[in-house]
Order: C-alpha cells, then structure tokens, then sequence
C-alpha cells in the first residue's frame, strides 16, 4: 500500500483561536496547501495547470473532528487522492497527533475548471490524471445539503484581503464568514465536531451575497446561492 503523502507543523499563533486551539479557517488552508503540494509532487504544479489555463477548485468537503489540535502542538497532515469520478476528484485527509492518532478526518471534491472561461475542463482532454491510492475507509462527502428555511439573515461583501490568486474568495475564508455570525459565547463554549461545505460558485468583488443561516436539528446552517456550510458543534 502506497504511503500517504504527509508532513508535520507546529502550530503558531496564526493558526490558533481565542482558545488556543486551531481554527477552522486554518484547517482548510493546511488541507489546501497539502493538496497544492501532492499534486505539485506528481509532478503537476501551479505552473504546469495555469499553462493549459486550468485551476483547480473545491466544490465539497466532509470533516469530522475528534478534537482540535493546539498552540504549539506538533501535528502530521496526511493527503491521498481517491478515484476519480468523471470530471470530480475525490482527495483525503487525516491531521494526527504526536503518536500518529487521528484526530481530524476529511474528504473533499475537487475539479479542473478553465480560468477564463470558468466551466468545467474535462481532464482526459487535459491529460491529467491523479491515481487512486484510496483504502475504502474514507469519510463519506454528502452529494447533496437541503436545509429548510432558515430565519436569520444578512449580506456579506468581500473585501480585497478575502481575495486569493484565483480573483475570488478563498474558500478559507467562507469559515470566518459564518462563524462570526454566531455569539462569542457560544464559540467560546463549543468546539465544531463536523463540517459540511458546498461551494456552489465563486464570490468575487462587487458581489453583495444574502446568507440566511439558523439551527437545525443541533446543527448551525448557512444558506445563500454561493455556498451551503452546515456545523455541528
């Protein structure tokens, strides 16, 4: 069996909360920085997409969480790509404490999409091709979240630090946005157990986004047409 790809950080302050412990938002940045490096590993990196005009994309995430890792804790990040499935590939991941626990799981969706264009590239055309190293014990990632109508509501505008290299907000950034519409309290009582996220298109500046968002069945949703992100804590 093909080891995984992995290495280890130490958490410093930009990756911790108020409490000490990771934040959700740096969680999905280190599992997007191991993605980055694995497939730059296999020989494709940013250069080598950007030259045939593609980037990659995240389209949905499934995390589950023993415990959040904390300031200054050493951890491992581990990645492996599943089987592709037409023009999705599936990718995992594992964060593990310092005698190799897993303490975070998470699998997600990823695609190849042309950067004018913004649709969908079809990567046998592409000659790109990612191996299935998956084991069968991977998380299963929701296809679909319906949530009823949720109450609440407000408007969230991007600013120019939500921004990444690919001109929209990073899908890193979607954590801050819901989280902070939660009270303090609460945060500072309750650690998120799992995650939900579907990207559904991309947020860019001059876009004025409605999210609706309230508790349901135990769980915080965020509703609006640019993205579905549902926490249990």
């Amino acid at each position: 069996m093909k080891p995984k790809f992995e290495y280890k950080i130490r958490l410093h302050t930009e990756h911790v909360d108020g409490k000490g412990k990771l934040r959700l938002d740096s969680m999905l940045q280190i599992f997007q920085e191991i993605s980055i490096a694995h497939v730059s590993s296999l020989g494709m990196p940013s250069s080598f997409t950007m030259a045939k005009n593609l980037i990659w994309v995240i389209g949905k995430e499934r995390i589950e969480i023993e415990r959040l890792p904390q300031y200054e804790e050493e951890i491992s990040v581990r990645t492996w790509p599943g089987k592709r499935m037409i023009f999705i590939f599936p990718r995992y991941y594992e964060i593990a404490d310092a005698k190799g626990h897993p303490i975070i799981r998470a699998t997600s969706y990823w695609t190849l999409i042309n950067f004018s264009t913004r649709k969908v590239a079809d990567p046998v055309k592409e000659g790109i091709e990612v191996a299935d190293e998956s084991r069968g014990d991977e998380l299963a990632c929701p296809m679909a979240l319906r949530f009823p109508e949720l109450e609440k509501k407000t408007v969230f505008e991007p600013k120019f630090t939500d921004l990444d290299i690919n001109g929209h907000v990073n899908n890193t950034k979607y954590m801050n946005v819901v989280q902070d519409l939660l009270p303090n309290d609460f945060l500072l009582n309750h650690d998120a157990k799992a995650i939900d996220i579907h990207w559904k298109k991309e947020i860019k500046i001059g876009d004025s986004v409605e999210i609706k968002y309230g508790l349901v069945d135990g769980a915080y949703c965020f509703g609006s047409d640019h993205f579905l992100i549902k926490i249990q804590y």
